[in-house]
């Protein structure tokens, strides 16, 4: 520990300084002190702005966690994803958007969820969420980011939006009619709701809805909380201000929850609950909280009862026509 603290004073250049300062003495030390402390609060503030330069520069690499693979190796993968569902059908791969078709086994899809991920991995990681959606007939699409797996480009909120918006509306002009159902995983459910409100400006009469799993309100507000020594308002960059799109979406809205939830917290699912509440009433809105459950462990907790709920048919009727 002695150590540890040595080096963070060398590294701001106080050593030497701090050193000398505890065995001052004589007439001359007040001003010693004095000139010893302002020097101290000086280089502790260069050390503050410094650190806050370092947060803007790299705060895509703190939020954007991709994994990536080259295209070969995604490609070689696709078969073991249909292969671990033990699908009857194979898994259509969608050039250009490197998003996965899933159809459920049996019968006609009742419609299309498209999901789009949390900050980190990559689609290939979410294909164990696909017997949820399958066996209660969705077909499903693993949507994938600019940046993520084998797809090159920037990552960026408006990178990833409209990327979104582009797959969205490149498979409601394969099934104009199909009702489709947005899904959201944490920082998907900021990309999930923008993309379903750029659908109801277009068509309000779209069959769409959207179901946001363990969501956060704001990523601004979400930094600002946990990097709380640093004005993380001001700094970042992307917002995904999902309350404010919200406050602006009429269409039918579910809420998955976790109660423990250590990384968004719970206050910023409930903060969307009641927007959604605010704007369409609670007969379109509807929240299911996890309990004793944590933002990265909300897939251990889910239950077949609560899959009913988020894909239920009721659930799209409530929506506008």
């Amino acid at each position: 520990m002695a150590s540890l603290f040595h080096f963070v004073l060398l590294a701001l250049g106080l050593r030497r300084r701090l050193r000398p300062a505890w065995t001052w003495k004589g007439p001359a030390a007040t001003w010693r002190q004095r000139w010893f402390w302002c020097d101290l609060g000086v280089s502790f503030v260069r050390g503050w702005l410094f650190l806050c330069v370092l947060l803007w520069a790299l705060q895509r690499s703190f939020l954007y966690r991709p994994e990536q693979y080259t295209a070969q190796q995604y490609a070689a993968y696709i078969p073991h994803v249909q292969t671990a569902l033990g699908l009857p059908r194979p898994v259509r791969h969608i050039a250009g958007f490197d998003a996965l078709v899933l159809e459920p086994p049996e019968g006609a899809a009742r419609g299309t969820a498209v999901l789009f991920h949390g900050n980190a991995g990559s689609n290939l990681h979410r294909h164990v969420l696909a017997p949820a959606f399958l066996e209660r007939g969705w077909r499903l699409v693993l949507a994938e980011y600019p940046g993520y797996g084998a797809r090159p480009g920037p990552i960026s909120e408006p990178a990833l939006v409209e990327d979104a918006y582009r797959l969205v509306q490149a498979l409601r002009q394969e099934r104009p009619d199909d009702t489709l159902l947005l899904v959201g995983e944490s920082l998907g459910s900021g990309v999930a709701v923008q993309v379903a409100l750029q659908l109801q400006r277009e068509d309000p009469a779209a069959s769409t809805a959207l179901a946001m799993l363990t969501p956060f309100d704001s990523l601004r507000e979400t930094a600002a909380r946990t990097v709380w020594f640093a004005p993380v308002r001001w700094l970042i960059e992307d917002e995904f201000d999902s309350a404010a799109v919200l406050g602006n979406y009429r269409g039918a809205v579910r809420l998955l929850l976790a109660e423990q939830d250590e990384v968004v917290g719970l206050e910023a699912g409930m903060h969307l609950a009641r927007v959604a509440q605010r704007r369409m009433g609670s007969s379109s809105t509807e929240v299911l909280r996890l309990a004793q459950t944590g933002h990265n462990s909300w897939r251990q907790a889910v239950r077949p009862q609560h899959w009913d709920q988020l894909l239920a048919p009721v659930f799209l009727s409530t929506g506008p026509r």
